[in-house]
């Protein structure tokens, strides 16, 4: 290939990134904004739960599941935050905290449903059902947005890199990745 060719194969290249301007994930953040609404009605009645069912548990249950709430909460906070926080403003490193928080928040979430020593409320069992949903729709569509924001930060990395007057030589680097 000579190097008229790679200089027009160059600017058919930024033309395809400069057209795509959003990577943000659409399903994602549909869940993370109806994720928002529904934590607040979804942390009241676990702790209305806990309120119920504290005088039944287990002494060393007590202390662990009071734990693990808190963390959740903590958790479902910082979470939500980094979710809309990365995939708004298209930061990799927020989303990938994101994604790890949300499987914590998964596991936590099991644990309180599954573990029969916790003493499972009906209420508990309704509440959870779709916070699941979410945590795995989220977990999902998270990590592919994830896949797809680190290659268009890559693909922008490369092209401030010939912006910046690095040589043509590695032009056949931008074509492993799908501009079109």
């Amino acid at each position: 290939m000579d190097k008229a060719q790679q200089e027009q194969k160059c600017c058919c290249s930024l033309v395809a990134i400069q057209r795509v301007e959003v990577v943000s994930h659409l399903l994602l953040q549909m869940t993370l904004h109806f994720n928002i609404y529904y934590s607040f009605p979804w942390m009241l009645s676990l702790i209305i739960g806990l309120e119920l069912k504290f005088s039944f548990l287990l002494s060393h249950y007590k202390y662990v599941t009071v734990a693990v709430y808190v963390i959740l909460f903590t958790v479902e906070m910082l979470r939500l935050y980094l979710g809309y926080e990365g995939n708004l403003r298209e930061k990799v490193a927020e989303l990938a905290g994101f994604w790890l928080l949300t499987v914590l928040q998964l596991l936590l979430v099991l644990y309180l449903v599954v573990n029969v020593n916790t003493v499972l409320l009906p209420l508990e069992f309704a509440v959870n059902g779709p916070l699941l949903f979410f945590l795995f729709v989220q977990i999902v569509t998270g990590f592919r947005s994830l896949q797809l924001m680190i290659q268009a930060q890559k693909v922008k990395y490369h092209i401030s890199l010939l912006k910046f007057g690095q040589s043509l030589q590695n032009i056949e680097k931008l074509d492993q990745f799908d501009l079109n």
